[in-house]
């Protein structure tokens, strides 16, 4: 489902309180990518995180952005541990939020890494959120599987608000 209307914002705010409480609501809208302006995301994002403490003060929320992703997973292959258990390692939140997957473009080894995690939650039916500068369709560099992925569910084009 794609949303590209004046009144995303408004749907993003109405619908994050209803996957966090209802299973069956997180598997089909799995996972709501949202993309737009800096400051528009930025809002989003700050707002995604209060509701989630009104909604569940227990949930466990993993938040990363594509580059301290790639950063741990570097930090991870330099402490010597098995590779295998890098994805596990994300694996017991709640919630996935990733920010600007764009930035995930041609870093191999991270898009495979990313794949596997995201692929858990989905399995699982744990919310993912994503938030991008970049639209789905401008994930160049991106593997086609991931942005299959991280647009499955729900996605929102973020708007600054018409004065």
């Amino acid at each position: 489902m794609t949303a590209t209307d004046n009144n995303d914002k408004q749907l993003l705010f109405r619908l994050f309180p209803l996957i966090l409480r209802d299973p069956a609501a997180a598997r089909q809208n799995n996972p709501v990518y949202c993309y737009g302006t800096a400051s528009e995301l930025s809002e989003a994002a700050a707002w995604t995180g209060r509701q989630m403490e009104k909604v569940d003060l227990a949930l466990r929320v993993c938040e990363i952005t594509a580059d301290a992703f790639t950063e741990e997973l570097i930090r991870y292959i330099h402490s010597g541990r098995p590779m295998k258990d890098f994805a596990s390692s994300y694996c017991g939140y709640d919630v996935l939020i990733l920010r600007y997957p764009e930035k995930l473009a041609r870093k191999e080894l991270t898009m495979q890494k990313l794949y596997c995690v995201i692929n858990e939650y989905l399995i699982k039916g744990r919310p993912i959120i994503v938030f991008s500068s970049a639209s789905p369709a401008d994930l160049e560099g991106v593997e086609e599987r991931i942005v299959s992925q991280l647009t499955g569910g729900i996605v929102l084009h973020l708007e600054e608000a018409q004065v």
